[in-house]
């Protein structure tokens, strides 16, 4: 039920601002990128923490909770007609590609308590394309200094499928540590969400927040 604002087109003109929700911005046939220019993925435990209220808050009486605006430019299928739609990210990548890993934290999560169909089905559906010469691959792209971190989680940690990570430009030599270490306060909290002490998985959590977040 979160919603953001997306601004296409930037290159071309300003438009009224499209309203959409987290289903709409990750599922069907797109990808967004992070630009050469864009600062590397910063955001740390406390921001989390408020996109994780803003997902609480979104609940029965409260259908939709306004997250801010992503800026995007639509480069259209690059590709070709059976390629992603392109979306270039020029403001809220932060937002986008914590979003992103919460999406990679459920499917974790759901792989963690014996239901693998479920994560692969959200996998399918909003990490990565399901089908085609693009079956495989990443909807989102976070900076070349960040990929490897990024390429690392859905390799080692979100293996309900097989991902195609070939050709994409990365940074061998880069320290950045930060989607990394954001991907461990996500694995913490959903540990503490989703499971007991004892490790008892805890569906009707989990089906809770991902309907929230979507």
């Amino acid at each position: 039920n979160l919603v953001s604002n997306n601004l296409r087109n930037l290159d071309r003109y300003m438009k009224t601002p499209d309203k959409t929700n987290v289903h709409d911005t990750f599922d069907g046939s797109v990808r967004y990128s992070a630009p050469v220019y864009q600062r590397y993925y910063v955001w740390g435990d406390e921001p989390l923490q408020a996109l994780l209220e803003d997902i609480e808050n979104s609940g029965v009486e409260n259908l939709e909770q306004f997250i801010g605006a992503t800026v995007v430019q639509d480069f259209g299928k690059k590709g070709g007609s059976q390629s992603p739609n392109e979306y270039l990210m020029i403001d809220g990548q932060q937002r986008l590609t914590t979003i992103y890993l919460l999406i990679c934290g459920l499917a974790w999560a759901y792989m963690k308590g014996g239901h693998d169909e479920d994560a692969t089905t959200l996998a399918e559906t909003y990490l990565s394309f399901a089908a085609g010469r693009f079956k495989g691959m990443p909807k989102l792209l976070p900076t070349v200094q960040d990929r490897r971190q990024l390429f690392d989680i859905l390799q080692n940690d979100i293996t309900c499928i097989e991902w195609n990570l070939k050709g994409e430009s990365i940074d061998e030599h880069s320290s950045r540590q930060g989607i990394s270490s954001q991907w461990e306060n996500i694995k913490w909290e959903f540990s503490e969400l989703f499971f007991t002490e004892d490790g008892e998985f805890l569906k009707e959590n989990i089906d809770t927040f991902y309907e929230r977040l979507l």
